[in-house]
Protein backbone atom coordinates (compact mmCIF):
# COMPACT_ATOMS: atom_id res chain seq x y z
CA UNK A 1 0.00 0.00 0.00
CA UNK A 2 1.38 3.56 -1.10
CA UNK A 3 2.13 6.04 2.26
CA UNK A 4 -0.59 8.42 3.06
CA UNK A 5 -0.41 11.58 1.61
CA UNK A 6 -1.13 14.98 2.34
CA UNK A 7 -2.72 16.21 -0.78
CA UNK A 8 -4.17 13.65 -4.12
CA UNK A 9 -4.31 15.28 -6.93
CA UNK A 10 -6.90 13.39 -9.37
CA UNK A 11 -8.02 14.93 -12.62
CA UNK A 12 -10.81 14.38 -14.60
CA UNK A 13 -12.33 11.04 -15.37
CA UNK A 14 -12.10 9.85 -19.04
CA UNK A 15 -14.00 11.87 -21.34
CA UNK A 16 -17.03 10.24 -22.85
CA UNK A 17 -15.61 11.74 -26.26
CA UNK A 18 -15.94 9.79 -29.89
CA UNK A 19 -12.16 9.98 -30.04
CA UNK A 20 -9.82 7.55 -28.81
CA UNK A 21 -6.91 9.57 -27.63
CA UNK A 22 -6.16 13.48 -27.98
CA UNK A 23 -3.98 13.08 -31.11
CA UNK A 24 -7.85 12.51 -32.93
CA UNK A 25 -8.96 15.31 -31.68
CA UNK A 26 -9.43 18.47 -33.95
CA UNK A 27 -8.24 22.39 -32.25
CA UNK A 28 -12.15 23.24 -32.23
CA UNK A 29 -12.81 20.41 -29.58
CA UNK A 30 -9.90 21.75 -27.43
CA UNK A 31 -10.89 25.22 -27.79
CA UNK A 32 -14.56 24.26 -26.64
CA UNK A 33 -13.42 22.34 -23.86
CA UNK A 34 -10.94 25.39 -22.43
CA UNK A 35 -13.26 27.53 -22.84
CA UNK A 36 -16.14 25.70 -20.97
CA UNK A 37 -18.83 25.73 -24.50
CA UNK A 38 -18.46 21.63 -24.64
CA UNK A 39 -18.80 20.01 -21.48
CA UNK A 40 -18.77 16.08 -22.09
CA UNK A 41 -19.78 13.97 -19.78
CA UNK A 42 -17.31 11.67 -18.18
CA UNK A 43 -17.58 8.03 -18.83
CA UNK A 44 -18.69 6.89 -14.99
CA UNK A 45 -18.34 3.30 -15.68
CA UNK A 46 -14.39 3.80 -16.50
CA UNK A 47 -14.28 6.60 -13.61
CA UNK A 48 -15.89 4.27 -11.10
CA UNK A 49 -13.12 1.83 -11.90
CA UNK A 50 -10.06 3.96 -11.20
CA UNK A 51 -11.41 5.10 -8.69
CA UNK A 52 -11.73 1.69 -7.12
CA UNK A 53 -8.39 0.40 -8.29
CA UNK A 54 -6.96 3.73 -6.52
CA UNK A 55 -8.44 2.82 -3.34
CA UNK A 56 -6.84 -0.55 -3.56
CA UNK A 57 -3.16 0.91 -4.12
CA UNK A 58 -4.04 3.89 -1.39
CA UNK A 59 -5.77 4.42 2.21
CA UNK A 60 -7.89 7.50 1.14
CA UNK A 61 -9.58 7.77 4.66
CA UNK A 62 -7.85 10.56 5.78
CA UNK A 63 -8.99 12.93 2.61
CA UNK A 64 -11.80 15.08 4.65
CA UNK A 65 -12.47 17.82 1.75
CA UNK A 66 -12.15 17.49 -1.75
CA UNK A 67 -10.96 20.80 -4.40
CA UNK A 68 -11.55 20.47 -7.96
CA UNK A 69 -11.71 22.95 -10.89
CA UNK A 70 -15.36 24.69 -12.14
CA UNK A 71 -15.81 22.50 -15.09
CA UNK A 72 -18.33 19.90 -15.10
CA UNK A 73 -15.94 17.02 -15.81
CA UNK A 74 -13.58 17.81 -12.47
CA UNK A 75 -16.76 17.98 -10.66
CA UNK A 76 -18.15 15.11 -11.84
CA UNK A 77 -15.21 12.79 -11.16
CA UNK A 78 -15.17 14.94 -7.69
CA UNK A 79 -18.47 13.74 -6.95
CA UNK A 80 -17.88 10.42 -7.95
CA UNK A 81 -15.11 9.78 -5.39
CA UNK A 82 -17.03 11.97 -2.53
CA UNK A 83 -19.61 9.05 -3.04
CA UNK A 84 -17.20 6.48 -3.30
CA UNK A 85 -15.51 7.51 0.14
CA UNK A 86 -18.99 8.49 1.87
CA UNK A 87 -18.06 11.72 2.64
CA UNK A 88 -20.23 14.31 3.47
CA UNK A 89 -20.49 17.61 1.17
CA UNK A 90 -17.15 17.81 1.50
CA UNK A 91 -16.42 19.50 -2.54
CA UNK A 92 -15.18 23.03 -2.71
CA UNK A 93 -14.66 24.93 -6.01
CA UNK A 94 -11.79 26.35 -6.78
CA UNK A 95 -11.30 28.82 -10.17
CA UNK A 96 -8.31 28.64 -9.92
CA UNK A 97 -7.95 25.10 -10.56
CA UNK A 98 -8.77 25.79 -13.84
CA UNK A 99 -7.41 23.34 -16.55
CA UNK A 100 -7.37 26.13 -19.10
CA UNK A 101 -7.09 29.81 -19.35
CA UNK A 102 -7.63 31.45 -22.28
CA UNK A 103 -10.07 33.34 -24.70
CA UNK A 104 -10.49 32.93 -28.32
CA UNK A 105 -11.82 35.89 -28.72
CA UNK A 106 -8.73 38.17 -27.36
Amino acid sequence: MIQQFDVLFLRHGKLDLPYKDHSEMPFSVFADLGTGRLNPPIDAAYAVDKIASLRSKMDLSSISNIETSPSVRCRDTAELLRSMLDLDDSITTDENLAEVHFDLAA
